[in-house]
């Protein structure tokens, strides 16, 4: 990559980095929520810990073919 196109994907990163990492500073307390009621309804840690990198990764799958086809489907009528 050149050291101007690279130049440009730091700028737009660096654009939209504070609004990214505050929605996971946000979906990090949620999920530390979540955990907490997985403990206390007696869920082993270990299972919580094993078990959540999955759950989150098929998610984000999810969510990304969801936005992938609006997205898609948005151009191709617009």
């Amino acid at each position: 990559m050149s050291d101007h196109r690279n130049r440009e994907l730091i700028e737009s990163w660096e654009s939209f980095r504070y609004h990214i990492k505050d929605r996971l500073i946000s979906l990090d307390n949620m999920t530390r929520a979540m955990v907490s009621e997985m403990e206390t309804l007696g869920v082993p840690q270990k299972l919580v810990r094993e078990k959540l990198p999955d759950l989150f990764a098929e998610l984000w799958a999810e969510v990304a073919a969801e936005q992938s086809e609006k997205y898609d489907q948005r151009r191709r009528t617009g």
